[in-house]
């Protein structure tokens, strides 16, 4: 068996998310569908993050096994972007060794999330950024992105899917970036929970609208309990960006 890695990127707008769902379109359904198409045999495609409806991949690594070879490796992106619809596009196909996991021997995830901020939002940026109807402090927003830096229980970051999984993560970087009209915020780590980022990013700008006080979210940082009306950001401003490997260390770990 072969094991291929693909990298690629796509619009989320048209998608419930990464993860195959019954009678719903997904990313993993599209390529399971595609592959299988190249391949005439039934494949099984992992996706290197679960992502939720309208969220946006700009740098995704998936991979799939196969016991055949019907197209040559330094053909098959023009074959998949010639099959595959046009809000996805892969740039890269790689040969990895047979126990690699796109998702579970990632080392390090970046996700971007952004915001408009401009008086009047542009049409052609409302799948793609959250506009916020309050004014964001730039000043409190740096000033409070530092409190999730470093190992946090994030239980109450964490959807209700996330019951069996260890709640208790590193954050290893948070950037803001600020231009005249949007707000970049980017969190970096190896793992996260299921809607984590989103929730981040939601007590920062409650923290920035002066909704709720440092003291807070470092109540949240501490107790291990969710808050019924919990406040989330909308999806679609939602991106993972990057997504890095050690290949060498995770083929020696599986030796």
């Amino acid at each position: 068996m072969k094991n291929y890695m693909l990298t690629f990127a796509f619009d989320g707008t048209n998608y419930y998310g990464t993860q195959k769902q019954k009678n719903l379109p997904t990313v993993q359904q599209v390529f399971e569908d595609v592959l299988s198409s190249i391949y005439d045999e039934k494949i099984k495609f992992s996706c290197c993050s679960r992502l939720d409806r309208n969220v946006h991949g700009l740098y995704m690594g998936g991979n799939y096994k196969v016991s055949s070879e019907k197209v040559k490796e330094n053909k098959l992106v023009y074959v998949l972007n010639r099959l595959l619809p046009k809000d996805i596009r892969v740039y890269e196909t790689k040969e990895v060794y047979e126990d690699f996991s796109c998702r579970y021997d990632a080392i390090k995830k970046t996700y971007l999330y952004r915001i408009d901020i401009s008086s009047i939002p542009s049409p052609f940026k409302a799948n793609y950024t959250f506009h916020p109807i309050f004014k964001v402090d730039i000043k409190k927003l740096n000033h409070i992105k530092d409190i999730f830096l470093g190992t946090h229980d994030f239980y109450s970051f964490s959807s209700e899917d996330d019951e069996k999984e260890n709640t208790v993560l590193t954050v290893d970087n948070i950037s803001i970036k600020n231009t005249e009209d949007e707000i970049e915020i980017r969190i970096s780590g190896r793992k996260f929970l299921r809607y984590q980022v989103r929730y981040i990013v939601a007590s920062m700008l409650e923290y920035a609208w002066g909704k709720v006080e440092e003291n807070d979210i470092i109540e949240r940082l501490s107790t291990h309990i969710r808050e019924k009306k919990r406040y989330k950001v909308p999806a679609q401003g939602l991106y993972l960006e990057s997504v890095e490997y050690d290949f060498e260390r995770s083929k020696d770990a599986k030796v």
